[in-house]
């Protein structure tokens, strides 16, 4: 641990844990869905793997998405992308 650790506010490590679980969470279904519906498209058109490729390929594309923006959510010196500034919002809001 370094020195300076403890002059962070203590809520400020819960809501990174939180926000970092979100976006993992995120994460995770969006490549369900996207890679899901393209196997569900695939056996529905008979056109496999094209749909199952073109929905790993949307997936990839929407988890690094949520990764670069849970890279701007712990910078301090950078704003943070949309989705991290409506769940920090949205919690801000909980709070009151």
């Amino acid at each position: 641990m370094s020195e300076d650790s403890g002059t962070e506010k203590p809520g400020r490590n819960y809501q990174s844990i939180g926000l970092a679980a979100t976006l993992g969470f995120g994460i995770a279904i969006s490549l369900a869905v996207l890679v899901g519906g393209g196997v569900w498209l695939d056996t529905r058109l008979n056109s496999a793997p094209l749909w199952t490729i073109i929905g790993l390929a949307l997936g990839i594309i929407a988890a690094g998405y949520q990764l670069y923006e849970l890279a701007l959510a712990s910078r301090k010196d950078r704003k943070s992308g949309p989705i991290a500034t409506k769940l920090a919002d949205r919690q801000k809001g909980k709070g009151r």
